[in-house]
């Protein structure tokens, strides 16, 4: 083979190769925002969605809809307010700080307003400055659990902290399996990763992992498959997972 072959054959390679590293961190990034779901309704937090901020949700979670357009006025006052609060945790004068400033006041804003079961429960907010820097700290609580559980090491050390913050038994269960189910997607791409790199022929014993045959496999299948899709069977998907935790 020419050496232009040859670089153009690498290129394509090194290209494939992200692209099966991007939909591994984006299996990844599923699997993680599942177990965020499970953690919200544990410590009774309403995940905001991803429809914008400045929205009026067409259809309110839980109750009756009270909201309206006319309420646009009323949640820029708590914007502005929930800004202030920050601005007097985090001084700076930097542009892009300000800007994730705006942003975050906004998202906290959103939780609020979707949370609250009535209009006049939501003026509370813009009228009484202590309910409303009680309620942003609850947010910022909350936020925090579930960021520690997300982080946790272990599945039971997620769950422990889950009880802290009040979870139920069953709770505690489900976010115990969320989180089994994302250590086991990290372990997929740790072994994915290096039937990447291993230079250990296939057929020959490696003396790193007993699946680098079977990832050196599967990455030189992703390299090469054209498909925009691959169908995989539910029975073999769980044997191969059975097999992983082995």
């Amino acid at each position: 083979m020419t050496r232009p072959k040859r670089q153009a054959t690498k290129a394509a390679e090194e290209a494939a190769a992200v692209a099966a590293a991007a939909a591994v961190v984006a299996a990844q990034a599923a699997a993680t925002a599942r177990a965020a779901a499970v953690v919200a309704k544990a410590t009774k937090v309403k995940v905001e969605t991803k429809q914008n901020n400045n929205n009026i949700p067409k259809k309110k979670r839980g109750g009756s809809n009270w909201h309206t357009s006319s309420d646009e006025r009323m949640r820029r006052s708590v914007i502005e307010q929930i800004m202030q609060l920050l601005a007097q945790c985090k001084k700076s004068t930097n542009q892009n700080a300000k800007a994730k400033l705006v942003n975050l006041a906004r998202r906290l804003e959103a939780a609020l307003y979707r949370a609250a079961s009535s209009k006049s429960q939501y003026s509370k907010l813009e009228k009484d400055p202590t309910v409303l820097r009680q309620k942003v700290r609850q947010l910022a609580r909350e936020s925090a659990t579930k960021r520690a559980i997300l982080s946790a090491a272990t599945p039971e050390a997620a769950a422990a902290i889950a009880a802290t913050a009040g979870a139920s038994v069953e709770e505690q269960k489900k976010i115990k399996e969320q989180h089994l189910r994302i250590l086991r997607q990290r372990q997929r791409l740790l072994l994915l990763r290096h039937g990447s790199r291993c230079r250990i022929p296939i057929g020959h014993k490696c003396q790193v992992t007993p699946h680098c045959a079977v990832m050196q496999k599967l990455w030189q299948h992703i390299a090469q498959c054209k498909m925009q899709q691959v169908s995989i069977k539910k029975g073999k998907q769980k044997e191969w997972e059975k097999e992983q935790l082995q």
